[in-house]
């Protein structure tokens, strides 16, 4: 268990996490805009480490450690308004308080539409390529095959709306949309989650890379010897050390525990 830290050292606490969340964020611009090749699991073998780093999708990776660090340094920085509200606040809070206003001023503009965007156009190209191939296999027979031009036009009406919808653009018509699909029959409706499904998987799949990668960059911030390159991805999927650690100290310093719960998609 964490102990808890005096009132004094509260700003040298928030202080050395500033530190090494900007170490993690170098890192994470530092990264290639795509693939990066990554070791996946640690090898005691020499000869075989070369062949053990396959490429990771990056493409996420720094929205996702902009949005961590942003989540948190927001609760801390919720609480010492509170403590100010309550007339609580002492002097070396208040300068912990100012030192992470003055940090998340200066986190770059995520652009989480991009991120999106370029997921659900592979997406889209894979589904209309999997609904066009029941024209060519026959899946269901001949009622399935007249339904395919109906199944493929709701598929990408979905789709369209559903981009919309996370873009910010309304997405008003995506009721009338979902509603429509339910007209396609079984083998028809069946097909339709059968390829979202399918699509869904095969183009977050990699998003899971990003992720991970951002645990590894945050677990690896409170050092500058070794580097993403010099470790295995998958030791740091139940890890919680480096700026975790330092984040579970300053939370516990001010009575919440640990930071808010950590998210794959939006942390």
């Amino acid at each position: 268990m964490q102990e808890r830290t005096e009132p004094a050292d509260f700003a040298q606490d928030v202080a050395r996490l500033l530190q090494m969340y900007e170490r993690a964020m170098e890192d994470a611009a530092c990264l290639p805009l795509l693939l990066a090749p990554v070791s996946c699991r640690p090898s005691r073998w020499r000869l075989l480490r070369p062949v053990s780093r396959l490429p990771r999708v990056t493409l996420g990776t720094r929205m996702l450690v902009v949005r961590h660090v942003e989540r948190s340094l927001k609760a801390l920085e919720r609480h010492c308004n509170l403590r100010e509200a309550l007339e609580e606040l002492s002097p070396d809070e208040a300068r912990a308080r100012a030192a992470i206003a003055a940090y998340r001023r200066s986190l770059p503009d995520i652009h989480p539409v991009l991120t999106v965007i370029s997921f659900f156009v592979p997406a889209l190209i894979l589904g209309s390529v999997l609904i066009n191939l029941v024209n060519v296999v026959h899946l269901a027979g001949s009622e399935l095959t007249r339904a395919s031009p109906r199944v493929r036009a709701s598929f990408q009406g979905i789709s369209k709306e559903s981009i919309s919808l996370l873009t910010g653009g309304g997405g008003g018509d995506l009721p009338r949309q979902i509603s429509d699909a339910f007209t396609l029959g079984i083998a028809g409706l069946g097909v339709l989650v059968l390829t979202y499904f399918i699509t869904g998987f095969v183009t977050t799949r990699p998003f899971a890379s990003a992720f991970r990668l951002k645990r590894q960059l945050l677990c690896l911030a409170d050092q500058t010897e070794l580097t993403y390159r010099d470790c295995a991805a998958s030791w740091f999927v139940n890890k919680s050390v480096g700026a975790y650690a330092q984040e579970r100290l300053v939370f516990a310093s001010v009575g919440k525990g640990n930071r808010p719960p950590e998210r794959s998609g939006t942390s």
